[in-house]
């Protein structure tokens, strides 16, 4: 409840017990995740020097075991006026205000009203604290059921939230990446003939139909060539004469410009751009290799 409360005000004595318990409930606080400043008031003091001589040792201990500070409320002096209240049964409040012990009080809730007012008010009040509780309250719950699941039961789900996420259309491209790449590393981590299997089972599932003719023709060279990796031909094994014909095929040579028939590389761009742009590449070619010949 102390959470919920828009304000958290620590009243403590002199007494050693008491500045005891006051700290042993702060750093309760501090332990449930309370991150406001607590505020403190110095009941039953002598005299201003007191109160604050008990409110800076417990502040002091409150910076160097738990990190946090405290606010100084004020304090409440003992006298004979209050112990009289109480007999009466009559608040020190309704006493004139030249009273010792009324002026205490009001200069009291003069403070208060400050300390109020330096505060945020959307942030504060128990209406707040409980929509803070309900918003905490199914994460936690969440939370709890995933413990108590079996493996089994939390791959699935898993994959299940990929599904969903990853399915959308709008999802980034570089999430997908790295999700997947993560996914194809975890994979990796341990070969054996049932990652093998799993591998050839996933390739097989995919519809490779959807792609575009260059997107197929780009992917199967990538995946011979990854064949290759994996698994290389020795041209001198029988295997390699049975599997790798192909290989075994004489290789055309790379085409050269052949200059002897159609004369510098510059003469012949000199020759295009002067040449009407209704002549074909071949026209143009056979003439320049009869121009050659004729001059030969």
């Amino acid at each position: 409840m102390i959470a919920a409360a828009e304000l958290a005000c620590v009243v403590v004595t002199p007494d050693p017990a008491s500045v005891t318990d006051a700290f042993s409930l702060i750093k309760v606080l501090r332990r449930r995740g309370y991150r406001k400043t607590p505020s403190v008031l110095i009941n039953m003091a002598q005299g201003a020097s007191q109160a604050r001589s008990v409110f800076q040792r417990l502040d002091s201990a409150a910076r160097r075991h738990l990190q946090c500070s405290l606010h100084y409320m004020g304090g409440i002096w003992r006298d004979e006026t209050l112990r009289q209240s109480v007999l009466n049964q009559k608040p020190v409040a309704l006493l004139p205000q030249a009273d010792p012990s009324c002026r205490q009080f009001s200069t009291l809730a003069d403070m208060l009203d400050v300390r109020l007012a330096q505060m945020p008010v959307r942030k504060a009040g128990i209406a707040a604290y409980w929509y803070t509780v309900s918003k905490r309250q199914p994460a936690q719950a969440e939370k709890a059921s995933r413990s108590s699941m079996s493996p089994d039961e939390r791959c699935f789900q898993a994959v299940g939230e990929l599904e969903t996420i990853l399915g959308r259309t709008d999802v980034n491209a570089m999430l997908r990446y790295d999700v997947f790449m993560r996914l194809f590393a975890l994979l990796g981590g341990s070969l054996d003939n049932d990652t093998v299997e799993i591998i050839q089972a996933g390739l097989g599932a995919i519809n490779w139909e959807a792609l575009s003719p260059a997107q197929r023709q780009h992917l199967a060279m990538h995946l011979r060539h990854l064949a290759g990796e994996i698994s290389p031909v020795d041209a001198s094994s029988d295997d390699g004469k049975q599997v790798g014909l192909e290989i075994s095929q004489p290789i055309p040579p790379e085409p050269v410009y052949d200059r002897i028939r159609f004369g510098d590389q510059e003469s012949l761009v000199k020759a295009l751009k002067e040449q009407p742009s209704s002549i074909s590449l071949n026209q143009l070619l056979r003439s320049l290799a009869d121009k050659e010949n004729n001059n030969t």
